[in-house]
């Protein structure tokens, strides 16, 4: 019993920490030639809770990093390709939520955001009578 304990535990705290509020501050964007920021783009607008959606920013330049931030949710880098990110999102993450990506160099920065939708459910619990009312709670997509 002590180590089912222990592991829920440890599931709670994986889940609030990986969904914790991170307060974004918006970064001015600083001008340059040498960045052409183009779009930020979605695999799709919306997921169920867990799915992966991938994003992809599309900019080019001289030495281009990037960063990305959501207040909600996980973004995990895809390796070898830092232009682009998987989110997924849990059940304290349900709603529309926007994710930043900074595209900077040392000549300067761009800052784009893109919206997804998380839906109140998985794909292995299906939608059940009255999801709808979600629509009207969370945004209509």
């Amino acid at each position: 019993m002590k180590k089912f304990s222990l592991f829920l535990f440890t599931i709670f705290l994986f889940l609030s920490i990986s969904c914790q509020r991170n307060y974004i501050e918006s970064e001015k964007d600083i001008y340059t030639e040498s960045i052409d920021f183009q779009k930020l783009t979605a695999s799709c607008d919306s997921a169920c809770m867990f799915d992966t959606i991938v994003i992809k920013a599309h900019a080019i330049g001289e030495d281009i990093q990037y960063h990305w931030e959501a207040p909600k949710g996980s973004l995990v880098p895809i390796k070898d390709d830092p232009s682009k990110v998987y989110f997924w999102g849990c059940q304290t993450c349900v709603g529309r939520l926007t994710i930043y990506c900074t595209v900077h160099n040392t000549h300067g920065s761009f800052t784009k955001n893109i919206d997804v939708f998380v839906w109140p459910w998985t794909k292995q619990q299906g939608r059940w009578n009255g999801w709808e009312k979600y629509i009207d709670k969370y945004g209509q997509w």
